[in-house]
């Protein structure tokens, strides 16, 4: 009997540990994005499209990681924290990856020469929040410290939107070409969507914390 209730009641530490997992594949995934944005002028397509790989495998590896974590939600009748928060995190986690895996084929797609100027800004900001936010989840279990990853998170997205709201200005007043108009205004918004969504997992992370208390 006593088997089978620890079978229900998995240790509290496994929810946390793949949170954590997850969030650091996202911070890894996030230094992928940032070193092919970075190098991006330089790389040949055939390395341009080698790097691309990269980042799809680490998506790959979230997707698992996720599907592990929400098996392991529908079989336990106990969590740590509301099974809502973490099966939100997951996803927004999840999301992240997706995002960066989405903006780098985009790359490619879109047949890109080079990386403006303020489309890398946005990505340096937007690698910063990821590692805060790999930060915020490690903490999770033992949060004394979390607002002040938080915060960032927060102060990092009023820094995204000032460089994004010139960015999109600055495009519509220099570019004249109306298809490299619709290609950089669709890779600026989305990564203002990741940055964004760094900060939904801030608040969703904030209410965990108050409920929590």
């Amino acid at each position: 009997m006593k088997r089978v209730i620890n079978f229900f009641m998995p240790k509290e530490d496994i929810f946390f540990d793949l949170l954590k997992n997850q969030a650091q594949v996202v911070c890894e995934t996030g230094t992928l994005f940032g070193k092919l944005l970075r190098d991006y002028d330089s790389l040949s397509l055939a390395q341009r499209k080698r790097k691309v790989k990269e980042i799809k495998d680490m998506e790959h590896k979230a997707d698992k990681l996720t599907h592990e974590m929400v098996a392991l939600l529908h079989k336990s009748f106990i969590t740590p924290i509301d099974r809502e928060d973490i099966h939100e995190l997951a996803d927004l986690l999840d999301d992240l990856i997706d995002l960066m895996d989405d903006i780098s084929r985009k790359l490619i797609q879109y047949q890109m020469k080079k990386v403006p100027k303020d489309l890398f800004e946005l990505s340096v900001i937007s690698l910063k929040s990821l590692h805060e936010v790999y930060k915020a989840v490690a903490c999770l279990k033992k949060p004394k410290s979390i607002n002040t990853y938080l915060r960032k998170i927060h102060d990092l997205e009023d820094e995204g939107d000032e460089v994004y709201y010139k960015a999109i200005a600055d495009l519509f007043k220099k570019e004249k070409n109306a298809i490299n108009v619709i290609r950089r205004k669709d890779l600026y918004q989305e990564l203002e969507v990741l940055i964004d969504t760094t900060q939904k997992v801030a608040i969703v992370i904030e209410g965990i914390v108050v409920k929590h208390a």
